[in-house]
């Protein structure tokens, strides 16, 4: 099995971020300010506003799509190319669809825990009853769980869709094997994102923008780890398969 280690993949995003640092800025930058005058001219209101707001969406997620091309071919060793953005736009609707259904199955059981929670407390916190609102506190920390495990298994699901072509109940299947193995290592893996993104701000400007592509080209190094290029449609992790974790 091919798995990998968390320094090892974030020590990759520097590099590759310091590589490509000036290319992928400008790639943010220019979206940030397209995206910027479409949202600005949003709030007309009118049919103008709404067409520019749709437009908006598409261009985020054609974004999103294009990202995820450039930087898992940066891991190839393939620099940072606009023309990314126009190959992975006939996977815009297996994309959305994904993003659509991952988003239900995350935030589904959140509010069923969430909502269940406030209803049997919610009148002490109405009331202003101190004990009430920090259970409220511990009852968001719970509920959010299973938005924190849906999203570590589904890891590789933009990926695959992506880079592997794949349909949107293949990709969650394939992401929810592979990553059986790696659970620990990608809640991990987040929680230094997380330091990395925190360091970014405090960092200010440039370090934000660092942080994120550090976070971005790492996460591709971890996909490409647990899905070669050689062999796209073979799981490193076979292990996943052999214990049925979806049959």
């Amino acid at each position: 099995m091919n798995t990998f280690s968390v320094p090892e993949a974030i020590s990759n995003g520097w590099q590759l971020t310091k590589k490509y640092f000036i290319i992928s800025l400008g790639l943010i930058l220019a979206f940030g300010v397209v995206s910027w005058l479409l949202s600005f001219l949003g709030e007309c209101g009118d049919a103008i506003g709404w067409i520019a707001q749709l437009v908006n969406i598409v261009i985020s997620i054609t974004f999103s799509m294009g990202m995820i091309r450039i930087t898992i071919d940066a891991v190839g060793g393939e620099e940072p190319r606009f023309g990314a953005f126009k190959d992975t736009f006939s996977r815009f609707l297996p994309y959305f669809g994904m993003s659509i259904l991952v988003s239900i199955l995350a935030l589904v059981p959140f509010i069923i825990i969430f909502g269940i929670g406030v209803a049997i407390i919610g009148g002490s916190v109405i009331l202003g009853d101190p004990d009430a609102i920090f259970d409220l506190w511990w009852l968001l920390l719970l509920a959010l769980i299973p938005v924190i495990y849906v999203s570590i298994r589904m890891f590789f699901t933009p990926y695959l869709v992506i880079d592997g072509n794949k349909g949107v109940m293949e990709s969650i299947k394939m992401s929810w094997n592979a990553s059986a193995p790696m659970q620990g290592k990608i809640f991990l893996f987040y929680i230094v994102s997380l330091l990395v993104m925190i360091l970014g701000v405090i960092c200010l400007f440039v370090g934000v923008f660092v942080s994120v592509l550090v976070v971005m080209y790492a996460q591709a190094y971890i996909y490409r780890m647990a899905f070669p290029t050689a062999t796209p449609d073979v799981l490193l992790v076979d292990e996943a398969k052999m214990t049925g974790v979806v049959d």
